[in-house]
């Protein structure tokens, strides 16, 4: 009964985070306060790629930053405005051509001077209290959303720590 129900959990596992590596959650584990207080908010990427060619709505594609501790909630969306936008076609091993649309994000001056702001908060520089850090990228495609398409979703928070992946290769289809 034991063997059955961990391989049950193993499944579910899998499955909850098969769109997540385990890279990225690796290196978020230890991001704490100290490391979100130490950021600077002019480096802050986001990439977001699709098979679609397809544009983004300006104020609707935003990053917005969680903290949740025991006693407290932080929660703040932070305008993204596009600094690269590129479309190219890949080959795959089977001989596809696959559309690849990648447009990079950095914060607006006005979400650069909210997220200094937010990093002078009382409850980020008061160490005492443990909390956990949340990052989501969202977006509107001009024109609504797509019936169907694939997704990846990149954040960069340190240039020397690269990228990491929020979302690899989605397949989202509408209506299901």
């Amino acid at each position: 009964m034991k063997r059955n129900f961990f391989t049950y959990m193993l499944c579910l596992l899998v499955v909850g985070c098969s769109h997540i590596p385990l890279s990225t959650m690796l290196s978020m584990s230890t991001f704490d306060k100290k490391d979100f207080a130490e950021l600077n908010a002019r480096h802050i990427r986001a990439k977001i790629v699709t098979n679609i060619s397809r544009g983004y709505v300006k104020d609707r594609t935003n990053l917005q930053v969680k903290l949740l501790t025991p006693s407290h909630k932080l929660d703040k969306t932070l305008n993204l405005i596009v600094v690269k936008d590129t479309i190219s076609s890949e080959e795959s091993w089977f001989g596809d051509t696959t559309l690849k649309h990648s447009t990079v994000f950095k914060l607006s001056e006005e979400a650069i001077k909210d997220f200094q702001e937010l990093q002078q908060s009382p409850l980020i520089q008061k160490r005492t209290e443990d909390g956990k850090f949340n990052f989501k990228v969202r977006w509107q495609f001009e024109g609504g959303a797509p019936d169907n398409f694939t997704i990846s979703a990149d954040l960069l928070l340190d240039p020397e720590d690269g990228f990491f992946t929020l979302i690899d290769d989605y397949e989202f289809t509408q209506g299901q």
